[in-house]
This record gives C-alpha cells, structure tokens and sequence, in this order.
C-alpha cells in the first residue's frame, strides 16, 4: 500500500453576533496562501473580521496547519466583544 497525504476540508457557516467586528480567527496555522488577488490585499489580517459590509468580496486562503503531538490541528473564532 502506498501513503497517500490527505486533504480534509471543512466548511463551517458561523454567522452574527460571533462573526461581527472585533472577532479573530486563532488556529495552528504555519503559513497560508491567498487564493485570488482580492484575498491578496490586507492578506496580513487574513484571521480578522469586521462589521458587516455592504458590496463586500469574498477573500479565501489556503491554510497549512501545524499539529500537535497526536496530529491534530486546530481552528476557533472568538470575539472578544461578546466575552464578559
């Protein structure tokens, strides 16, 4: 049997009050790729989100995600402005 790597991805619609502005994306991410030139611009703040914005486009990356010890990576949202 020959090894294969194997892509896995995930798709996950999270929605308002937790994507709003103020949230972050934090996972074990080493390096990610912008997918189009759209996502190319402000890719630094690829893991930051803001208010809702009317005529607003779509920027998408491609991750490489570091893992741990048992070869699990991990990904959460969290917005700071809803912890009390």
């Amino acid at each position: 049997m020959i090894e294969q790597p194997l892509l896995i991805a995930y798709h996950v619609n999270i929605g308002f009050p937790i994507l709003d502005e103020g949230a972050k994306m934090i996972s074990t991410s080493k390096m990610y790729v912008p997918v189009d030139e759209e996502a190319r611009k402000e890719a630094e703040k690829f893991n930051e989100f803001q208010k809702l914005t009317k005529g607003y486009i779509e920027k998408s990356y491609f991750h490489d995600l570091a893992a741990d010890q048992d070869g699990y990576a991990y990904a959460t949202v969290i917005n700071r402005n809803l912890l009390g």
